[in-house]
C-alpha cells in the first residue's frame, strides 16, 4: 500500500479551564516520544532503514516547528522519490482543532522548532534500532534558505547536535545504495 504524507485533523476543546484534545490512536502506535527544545533547534534529518523504518505521527503540543520531511522511497513508479516538503505544526488554543503530521515509513523527518519551549511529540509505529538508523545532513536540502527567511532565522542561530552536524549528505548516502524500505514495500507503488 502507498501512503502519503498528510496533515490529521484532530479536535480540541476549549474552556475556561483549557484544553482537552481525545488523541485517538490505532494499535500500529508502539511508543510515544517527547522533545523539549529551544527556538532554532534543528533535530533531523532522521530516518530508520530496511524492517525497522518507522512510520510517525507528530504534532507540536506548544509553541510551533516546521517540520520537513524527505521521501526515500525507491521505485520506478515513485514520482515523489527525493522530494522534501515542508508543513508547519503549531498549538494554538484559539482552535477548535489542531493538526498532527503522519509520516509514512521510507520518509526522511526532521524538524525545526521557531519558539522557545516548544514540545514537539511523535509516535512510532517500530522500536528504535541504532543500528538501522541514519540520517542526511540537513544543509543536503535546498528548502532551509526559505524556512530561515520566512521565520526570521540564521544560520548561525540553529542548535545541532553533533551526531546531526556530521550525518553524510545526501550525495554520500544515496552513494552507499541502501534501500530504505523492504524491497516488497517499496515497490509497492
Amino acid at each position: 500500500m502507498h501512503e502519503e504524507p498528510q496533515y490529521v485533523s484532530l479536535r480540541q476543546f476549549t474552556d475556561r479551564r483549557g484544553a482537552f484534545i481525545p488523541n485517538p490512536l490505532d494499535d500500529r502506535w508502539l511508543q510515544q516520544n517527547l522533545s523539549f527544545s529551544h527556538r532554532g533547534v534543528f533535530r533531523g534529518m532522521h530516518f530508520q532503514i530496511e524492517e525497522t523504518a518507522q512510520a510517525k505521527l507528530v504534532r507540536v503540543l506548544n509553541g510551533s516547528a516546521v517540520d520537513v520531511i524527505m521521501d526515500l522511497r525507491h521505485g520506478e513508479e515513485n514520482p515523489t522519490y527525493l522530494t522534501v516538503s515542508v508543513y508547519s505544526l503549531s498549538h494554538s488554543m484559539d482552535s477548535d482543532e489542531i493538526y498532527a503530521l503522519y509520516v509514512p515509513k521510507g520518509f526522511a523527518h526532521g524538524f525545526l522548532t521557531l519558539e522557545d519551549n516548544t514540545i514537539f511529540e511523535y509516535y512510532v509505529d517500530a522500536p528504535y534500532a541504532p543500528e538501522k538508523e541514519r540520517s542526511i545532513h540537513w544543509k543536503s536540502l535546498g528548502v532551509f534558505s526559505d524556512i530561515f527567511k520566512n521565520h526570521n532565522l540564521r544560520e548561525e542561530e540553529l542548535l545541532i547536535s553533533d551526531k546531526d552536524q556530521a550525518a553524510p549528505t545526501l550525495e554520500e548516502w544515496l552513494a552507499r545504495r541502501e534501500r530504505v524500505l523492504p524491497s516488497a514495500e517499496d515497490a509497492s507503488f
